[in-house]
């Protein structure tokens, strides 16, 4: 199993790094290869990465951040539990606890379910939908 992890400077990467590959920042080709590599995502809530995620029918474990504006971010990962994700507050966010997470989210049968499910609110074609509303007279 191959660990990949996207950590800013100065956060904790110095600390995971003889465990992980890690990477400061994804380019495109980067992005796209860590997603396709990934079976189950560990991800912040912002609604990009989420409907990327969806979009791809990725399960994944999501650790708000905690103090976003308006908590938006908690309001995002409340949004994608209805779909089989996990939601995991900061606070309580241990390592028994994801990994137990992890796990369920791995069984075969929850795995298929979840990525099925999750890519249903990745509206594909929304940018279509738009456009068909502003251009129909």
């Amino acid at each position: 199993m191959e660990r990949i992890a996207k950590e800013g400077a100065g956060s904790y990467g110095d600390i995971i790094s003889s465990q992980y590959r890690l990477y400061g920042f994804f380019n495109e080709s980067q992005l796209a290869t860590a997603y396709a590599a990934c079976d189950v995502a560990i991800t912040r809530a912002s609604a990009s990465v989420l409907t990327e995620l969806a979009a791809l029918g990725k399960p994944m474990v999501i650790v708000p951040l905690p103090n976003s504006a308006q908590n938006h971010q908690i309001h995002n990962a409340a949004e994608l539990m209805k779909y089989g994700n996990v939601v995991i507050q900061g606070v309580n966010l241990t390592p028994h606890i994801l990994i137990q997470e992890l796990s369920g989210l791995l069984k075969p049968e929850t795995y298929q379910k979840v990525s099925r499910d999750v890519r249903q609110f990745a509206k594909l074609d929304a940018a279509d939908k738009i456009a068909q509303t502003i251009l129909s007279p």
